[in-house]
């Protein structure tokens, strides 16, 4: 026997003939500040050995697993839970989970609410199905409660509890117990449906500092899990087929005739023409507690999957040819290249900002040395999976950053000096004035991010960091000269009358001759204030960008206007209007109020028939407009009527 599972590993095929795996960790063996490798996997650089334990102080959700662990459909596990204080006001979680994937995992943990939900204290146990979180509450997937016991127990900050998660074909079981063995919590499913059916044990956290201690597993009835480089079908995407280049099996920018283009991986002149946020669960309602979207599709469709292939029906009836920020992966590798964002400074903000994040935004502290240890982290974690697929057009690094700083302390170094005098972000402050601070801030966050990004990723294009209207006059050479493609969110203001947009002209001629590089208008929009919502309740269009117009014609004919002079101008390459549906009219949320009619359709899925009709003949003529075979004819003698219908 030991001859035959010798010749299978000389060649590559032994396998695991164990009936189980066993893992503990009492964190004694490490040195105070190891992030626990090579023995421990974590996502997140916010995990390190803090006295005999495990401690985790991202105010994201984040996930820490035994490096070797095995995957199995019989799992406990079981750790010591210290909550000793919370980190942000939203949604705060820390606990054990059992994992297949980040789509679809249990978890066990105890939650805070928001501030303004009094900061209530409960217990949960929830599963991640195919990316829907609380699958075991939702209609086609509900699972039968079998106990509930101490779902509301108010757990407390500073207080050891031991917690245990089990999973078994009967079903999933977690159980919390003081350290004196009295039992608190137990809450019991039995998998009568489709649920997570396998996963290996681990840690998660979010929103808390939490200490682990006395982490112990065992997996049993093991899975075999072979990680298979994912095949990506064929991308054969078309643009205009009159003007070629090299092809190169992935989309690039590139020159020709003095215009710039995206070139196909197949080397056609193609120009990304885009809708925010397509997606399924559509925009969340904090006052509500749901998305009233969501709901209405969900009933209307049936699943996500009969909804996907109606909107690609739609998004190619309109012309559009590609899905830009905020969509569903469930309509990728079908019928339009898509783009993907990584939010590298947005979510390292979150474990050391320069800039406080308010709803977000704020400023990441690129000085800090672990700023390239996350960014090289998160990029393994994202580009290395996607360098192969063809369906990619590139990355965002990030969305609408503070560039400027905020008001109280002003711009970018005040910031800095405000901050300890051993921090290296006051250090380097100290050594030059505003405008030297920003640009040496920019040198390093553009060549650590990109650097991080091409380090697993050499194929596909970086997408700069979506400037929110503009940013300081002395870094857009500095995004030219590491991004691929520079891209920018503009709001303009549009002549009604004479169609006149020289001054948003202007600020782009400027941005480009500085970059020197193609760019993308990533968001722009022109909300109507006559829209309604699914109630048929006026759309109040108060909170967010963009100049608001009268009527949903007014709103077509500006749309008209800005997306024929994107499709003018040389130098632009893309753009993706803000957005797919309209916004709740009770806002979004406490801290990012938005309410407005930025919807090609409205709150109850139907399309806002003159804009759709108007994008569908002008997107059509993309590749004239933008090649310059046909100009744009001036329709200032119509104030109400679109000029394509």
């Amino acid at each position: 026997m030991k001859s035959i599972i010798s010749i299978l590993s000389i060649l590559g095929l032994a396998f695991n003939l164990s009936a189980s795996w066993d893992f503990k960790d009492d964190f004694s063996r490490y040195k105070d500040g190891s992030d626990g490798s090579p023995a421990w996997e974590t996502s997140s650089i916010n995990w390190e050995v803090q006295n005999g334990s495990f401690a985790n102080f991202d105010p994201i959700k984040s996930f820490a697993y035994p490096s070797k662990v095995q995957s199995g459909k019989k799992v406990t596990v079981e750790a010591k839970v210290t909550i000793e204080s919370s980190l942000k006001a939203d949604w705060k979680v820390a606990g054990v989970v059992i994992e297949q994937s980040s789509e679809n995992y249990w978890h066990f943990a105890m939650v805070e609410a928001p501030e303004n939900m009094q900061k209530k204290h409960f217990m949960e146990l929830s599963e991640m199905l195919d990316g829907n979180w609380n699958a075991q509450s939702a209609e086609t997937t509900k699972l039968t409660m079998v106990e509930s016991l101490g779902g509301d127990f108010n757990w407390q900050l500073g207080k050891t509890y031991k917690m245990r998660l089990e999973m078994s074909a009967a079903g999933i079981k977690g159980e919390m117990t003081e350290s004196d063995g009295t039992l608190c919590v137990r809450i019991v499913y039995k998998s009568n449906v489709r649920a997570v059916p396998y996963g290996r044990p681990g840690l998660d956290n979010g929103g808390f500092k939490t200490k682990f201690s006395n982490f112990s597993a065992k997996v049993e009835d093991i899975v075999p899990v072979e990680k298979k480089k994912e095949v990506f079908p064929p991308c054969m995407i078309s643009g205009d087929k009159t003007i070629k280049d090299k092809a190169t099996g992935f989309f690039r920018a590139g020159q020709k005739d003095g215009r710039w283009w995206i070139f196909t991986p197949q080397g056609e002149a193609f120009y990304v023409v885009g809708i925010d946020h397509v997606n399924y669960n559509a925009n969340w309602c904090e006052k509500l507690g749901y998305a009233p979207m969501h709901k209405i599709v969900e009933k209307k469709y049936g699943n996500e999957e009969a909804w996907s292939k109606e909107i690609l029906n739609r998004l190619k009836d309109w012309n559009f040819n590609s899905l830009t920020a905020g969509h569903s992966p469930s309509l990728r590798h079908k019928e339009l290249p898509h783009t993907e964002f990584l939010n590298l400074g947005t979510d390292f903000a979150f474990s050391d900002t320069l800039v406080p994040k308010e709803n977000w935004t704020g400023f990441t502290n690129v000085f800090n040395p672990k700023f390239q240890i996350y960014c090289e982290k998160k990029a393994k974690q994202i580009c290395e999976a996607m360098k192969d697929d063809p369906w990619l057009i590139g990355y965002f690094i990030d969305n609408e950053l503070d560039w400027f700083g905020k008001a109280l302390k002003g711009d970018l170094r005040n910031w800095a000096l405000g901050r300890p005098a051993e921090d290296p972000a006051r250090q380097a402050a100290e050594k030059c004035d505003s405008e030297g601070f920003v640009r040496m801030l920019a040198e390093k966050y553009f060549s650590i991010t990109t650097a991080a990004i091409r380090k697993y990723d050499p194929n596909h294009m970086i997408l700069g960091c979506r400037f929110a209207g503009q940013a300081p006059a002395n870094i857009w050479d500095i995004c030219g000269r590491y991004c691929d493609i520079v891209t920018v969110n503009i709001y303009p203001r549009v002549d009604f009358e004479t169609g006149d947009m020289s001054n948003a002209e202007s600020m782009l001629n400027k941005y480009f001759e500085s970059a020197k590089k193609p760019m993308m208008i990533t968001e722009w929009s022109f909300p109507a204030l006559d829209a309604v919502d699914s109630e048929g309740k006026p759309l109040p269009s108060v909170h967010g960008a963009g100049m608001r117009v009268d009527t949903q014609e007014q709103k077509t004919k500006c749309c008209e206007l800005m997306q024929g002079k994107l499709f003018s101008l040389p130098y632009i390459v893309g753009s993706d209007y803000f957005m797919y549906a309209d916004e709740p009219a009770l806002g979004i949320s406490s801290g990012f109020p938005e309410d407005s009619n930025y919807g090609v359709v409205n709150e109850s899925d139907k399309p806002y028939e003159l804009l759709t009709r108007m994008f569908a003949k002008l997107n059509s003529q993309v590749y004239r407009i933008h090649g310059g075979q046909m100009k744009l004819e001036k329709t200032v003698q119509a104030k109400t009527a679109p000029a394509f219908l």
